[in-house]
């Protein structure tokens, strides 16, 4: 990257982010939650300064990650080139990092506390993170870190070069687990047997909805099966680990099923949920749903819509030479304190031993709830 490719990336930023268009509604004038634009254009300075140096492809990237996560708005990325995930996967629960897929071979290691991968500390690897992960609370962060340490482009930012296999120390013992292979992923108290689905649990409906778009398989079957649901059912929406997409995909083919069939019930949350997910919290609010599960990791009533219908689009996306990056005008969580919008009625969190067990303690809450309250019988 040269200078003036980095300028081009730069102007197209501030002439699309709301926030340097002082397009915001804040007490505090200054539009980040991490840094001021004077302190942005000194780190513009100094990575312009930086550039000769980085011959690598990967020491640009990291830079650049870095630059725009320097921002604080997890929808506002520098995108870098992604090589297919290994079938090794992470989990987040509580302060500690879990084995959550490997192969077959290894599955009475699920669930296993990571110590270090490829030698690293994992700690080290995470404070390493920080600088290249948008963020914008410490929950999303902390699920989504976990996602990406399954990525060797990731992980080589991190320093880490991903050969045939991954060493991992498990509670103080080595192992080197194979890149691709028949994997086996954690017990599925927390895992989605689909994209969509709906079944019963103790007479219960429950949904799961795992990304925000209408191109996924079985979603016609998906649809037909959600317009099923007898009318005033208890539902749980099961909304955690949302992939993104599309919000207005679950409002106008879930959320207005369930109003126009007078149900009642819960959805489910935690750490991982997607902005769009966060939104289809907000339709099953005005339902009168409940929220069970962790915080979820934003606030979702913090969105500034554009002027304009071009304007109005929750994220931009963009190509400048061969690098990529997205621009939102959808600030979430920047300078404004949190509200209740995130926080669960009923705070329930999974714990390694429940899952361990094959327990979903959120979803056996809210079965639970929904078991000992009058709903079911309106």
């Amino acid at each position: 990257m040269d200078v003036a490719t980095l300028d081009r990336i730069v102007e197209i930023l501030k002439r699309d982010h709301l926030a340097f268009r002082s397009k915001h509604n804040y007490d505090e004038k200054l539009p980040y939650l991490r840094v001021s634009e004077a302190e942005f254009d000194k780190k513009v300075e100094l990575l312009k300064r930086k550039l000769p140096k980085l011959t690598n492809r990967v020491d640009v990237k990291r830079e650049m990650c870095a630059l725009f996560a320097c921002l604080g708005d997890a929808h506002t990325m520098f995108v870098y080139s992604r090589r297919q995930r290994m079938d090794i996967e992470f989990l987040h629960c509580k302060d500690a990092i879990y084995l959550k897929m490997v192969d077959s071979k290894y599955k009475d290691l699920l669930l296993h506390r990571v110590d270090e991968i490829e030698g690293y500390n994992i700690q080290t690897l995470l404070n390493k993170a920080k600088k290249i992960i948008p963020f914008e609370t410490k929950e999303w962060f902390n699920h989504f870190s976990a996602v990406c340490l399954s990525d060797p482009h990731f992980l080589a930012m991190l320093g880490i070069d991903v050969k045939a296999t991954l060493r991992v120390k498990l509670d103080n013992q080595e192992f080197n687990f194979p890149l691709k292979s028949e994997s086996v992923a954690m017990p599925p108290a927390l895992g989605h047997q689909s994209w969509y689905d709906v079944s019963t649990q103790e007479g219960i409906t429950v949904i799961r909805y795992t990304k925000c778009r209408a191109d996924l398989p079985n979603w016609e079957k998906f649809c037909k099966d959600v317009k099923n649901i007898a009318p005033s059912s208890a539902v749980i929406v099961d909304l955690r680990d949302n992939e993104g997409g599309n919000s207005r995909v679950f409002t106008e083919n879930v959320a207005k099923v369930l109003k126009e069939k007078h149900c009642v019930g819960c959805a489910l949350v935690n750490n991982g949920v997607f902005s769009s997910g966060g939104l289809a919290v907000k339709d099953l609010r005005k339902l009168g749903f409940k929220l069970i599960g962790e915080n979820m990791a934003q606030p979702m009533d913090n969105y500034f819509p554009g002027e304009t219908p071009q304007e109005d689009k929750f994220k931009f996306a963009y190509n400048v030479d061969e690098y990529s990056f997205t621009v939102t005008n959808a600030l979430m969580n920047l300078r404004v304190k949190p509200t209740d919008t995130n926080k669960p009625d009923i705070k329930v969190a999974n714990t390694i031993e429940a899952l361990r067990a094959g327990h979903d303690l959120v979803l056996e809450r809210a079965v639970e709830y929904l078991n000992k309250t009058q709903l079911r019988d309106r």
